[in-house]
C-alpha cells in the first residue's frame, strides 16, 4: 500500500475533519462564554443592555405596578368580588333566612366581606412593602456591580503597569502575582453581585406582574429620609391606628356585627311580646 505524503495527508484530513468542528461548535460557545463570564462579566452586562421589550421603572411605577398587577393582591380582590356578589344575592333574595345557605345569609355574608376586605389590605400592604425593599434591594446591587466593576478596571492597569515593571526587576514577578490573585477575586465578586442584581431583579418583576419582561431603571440609590422626624410620636401612633391596613375594614366588621346582634335582639323582644316562636336563621 502507497503511503500518502505528509501534506496530502493533512490536506485529506481536512477535507474530512470539517463536519466533525462544526458538530463541536455548541461546546465551543458554550466554553467562550465561560471564558467571558470569567473575564468579568461582560457578557450578561451587553446582554441585559441588548434586552428586549425591556421597561424603564422607578420607585413610583414599581408601587403602582405592584398595587394593579401583583397576583397576590389580584387573587385577594377576586375573592373580595366574590363575597360580594354573595352578599347582593343575599340583600336581592326573596327567600327567608332560614332556607339559606349560610354564605347567602345577610349577616354571614356582610362579614364576610368584610373579613375579606381585611385580609385584601393587609395583603396590598405586605406586596408594597415586599416590593420597595425588592426595588432598593436592587438598586444596591446595581450600585455594588457598577463600584466592583470599576475596581476590576484600575486593578487591570497595575496588573499590567506591574507586569511591564517586572520585565525589567525579576523580583517584582511576586508582586504580579498578588495583583493576579487580587484581581481574579475582584472578577469573581463582580460576578457575585451580578448575580445579586439579576436576582433581585427577576423577583421585582414578579411582584409587579411584569416577570415577562426586562428591567431597566434611571435611578441611582441615594441617602433618604423615610420618616419626618419632627413628628411627634403621638401623632404617628394616631395616625396608624386610623389608617393602618385593615383598621377600617375591622371597624366596619365590629358595625356589621353590632347591628346583626341589635336585629337578632330586637326579634327576640318581638317574639317575647307576641309569643310567637323564635326560629334561629
Amino acid at each position: 500500500m502507497k503511503s500518502e505524503p505528509p501534506g496530502q495527508q493533512a490536506a485529506s484530513t481536512g477535507r474530512l475533519t470539517p463536519p466533525a468542528c462544526l458538530a463541536n461548535l455548541p461546546e465551543a460557545r458554550v466554553m467562550l462564554r465561560v471564558g467571558l463570564l470569567l473575564a468579568g462579566g461582560v457578557l450578561p452586562l451587553l446582554t441585559a443592555e441588548v434586552a428586549p421589550n425591556a421597561i424603564t421603572v422607578d420607585f413610583d411605577a414599581v408601587m403602582r405596578l405592584t398595587f394593579e398587577r401583583n397576583a397576590d393582591i389580584l387573587v385577594a380582590r377576586e375573592r373580595v368580588n366574590e363575597s360580594q356578589i354573595a352578599l347582593d344575592s343575599a340583600l336581592q333574595s326573596c327567600l327567608p333566612e332560614m332556607l339559606r345557605k349560610d354564605i347567602f345569609k345577610k349577616p354571614a355574608a356582610e362579614a364576610t366581606v368584610w373579613r375579606r376586605r381585611i385580609e385584601l389590605r393587609k395583603t396590598e400592604s405586605d406586596a408594597l412593602q415586599d416590593a420597595a425593599s425588592t426595588y432598593f434591594d436592587w438598586l444596591t446591587a446595581l450600585g455594588g456591580e457598577e463600584v466592583a466593576r470599576d475596581l476590576l478596571t484600575k486593578e487591570e492597569k497595575l496588573l499590567d503597569l506591574a507586569r511591564k515593571f517586572a520585565q525589567n526587576e525579576p523580583p517584582a514577578q511576586v508582586v504580579v502575582e498578588a495583583i493576579e490573585t487580587a484581581v481574579n477575586g475582584q472578577r469573581q465578586y463582580v460576578l457575585h453581585t451580578h448575580q445579586q442584581s439579576e436576582a433581585a431583579a427577576a423577583k421585582l418583576a414578579y411582584l409587579i406582574g411584569k416577570n415577562d419582561r426586562a428591567l431597566t431603571t434611571t435611578e441611582t440609590l441615594q441617602p433618604i429620609n423615610r420618616i419626618d422626624t419632627s413628628v411627634a410620636s403621638e401623632v404617628l401612633v394616631q395616625q396608624a391606628q386610623e389608617n393602618g391596613p385593615g383598621v377600617r375594614e375591622l371597624q366596619g366588621l365590629m358595625v356589621s356585627l353590632e347591628q346583626n346582634i341589635a336585629e337578632a335582639c330586637r326579634a327576640q323582644r318581638r317574639c317575647a311580646r307576641t309569643g310567637a316562636p323564635l326560629v334561629s336563621g
